[in-house]
């Protein structure tokens, strides 16, 4: 059982990289739609293929909902700028939300570690965070301001505070089945 945990984290987390690479490549080469639409489609995926399907959903829609809190917020206070994002300033493009969906489908699964430890998960996201906007402004899908410093620092608080909080929505209605795949097709409920 202990191997099929471990392939199930190992499948989740090669699906989270190629999705966020996807996402951040096509924003920085002038094709966030298409990486925007992989990264969506990988997310469907992964919610196809969950234990709990519902139990997944409903962590894929929170999270979604509050990365467009947070990004709208970092866009409207200057931090964060996506060029060629027609909602801005108000909304943030398409795929920066597929990569919150994204992070949702590893808090059950490759990042499941960080469950029920908040300091670690502060500590991670307040690194974390800032590398991965570091690597996508260093790329071109993202710039960072008023400075790279202020952006990185304001971005290093907002992880360090979202991740934990992510945690607990995750944490919230876990039952039997959850961070599992269904490969396949199991008995262990559709989560409904």
């Amino acid at each position: 059982m202990r191997t099929r945990a471990n392939l199930d984290r190992t499948v989740n987390y090669a699906i989270y990289q190629v999705g966020w690479f996807a996402a951040v490549l096509g924003a920085a080469r002038g094709h966030s739609v298409l990486g925007a639409a992989v990264a969506f489609a990988l997310v469907a995926a992964h919610v196809a293929f969950a234990g709990r399907r519902t139990d997944e959903l409903r962590l894929v829609a929170i999270c979604g909902g509050v990365g467009l809190l947070l990004e709208t917020a970092l866009i409207q206070a200057g931090i964060l700028h996506y060029g060629g994002n027609p909602g801005e300033p108000f909304w943030p493009p398409p795929f920066a939300i597929a990569l919150w969906m994204q992070l949702a489908t590893t808090l059950r699964f490759s990042f499941s570690w960080l469950d029920r430890r908040p300091v670690a998960a502060a500590l991670v996201g307040g690194l974390g965070g800032p590398f991965a906007f570091a690597a996508g402004h260093r790329i071109g899908a993202v710039t960072l301001g008023p400075s790279l410093a202020v952006a990185l620092c304001v971005i290093a608080v907002t992880w360090a505070v979202a991740l934990p909080g992510l945690f607990w929505f995750a944490q919230n209605g876990r039952e039997e089945g959850t961070g599992r795949y269904a490969f396949p097709r199991e008995s262990v409920g559709t989560g409904a």
